[in-house]
């Protein structure tokens, strides 16, 4: 697996995902007996015209997208999680039976959070 193509997974499981079920949740909360905010927040949310829920969708897509712009930052070592020694990386490996692949390799000319940004 690429760089590229792993952040092209995360976009679809992580990213779009999220909002999909953010939405859902908003429109009819799940379980038996939802948290009292989550039923306030719904009956706000199934009060909207539909350009204001498309523009709450927006809004939406984009804290997921600073949240994983910034987790890709951490893994990239751009971005210092307290606590971790100056030396210290975090190395994110993709294996298989036939070998692994470094993801979040520091030599690689483009960085993960780089190319999240780019698409």
């Amino acid at each position: 697996m690429s760089p590229e193509k792993f952040v092209d997974n995360i976009r679809l499981v992580v990213r779009d995902q999220t909002v999909r079920d953010m939405m859902s949740i908003l429109s009819k909360p799940p379980g038996r007996s939802p948290k009292r905010e989550l039923l306030d927040a719904s009956v706000w949310f199934n009060s909207l015209d539909v350009e204001s829920r498309t523009k709450l969708e927006w809004i939406i897509g984009r804290s997921v997208d600073s949240t994983v712009f910034g987790f890709l930052c951490v893994l990239d070592g751009v971005r210092a999680i307290e606590g971790i020694e100056d030396d210290a990386k975090l190395i994110l490996d993709y294996r298989t039976d036939s070998g692994a692949v470094r993801i979040n390799d520091e030599a690689s000319e483009i960085s993960l959070h780089d190319i999240y940004n780019a698409t």
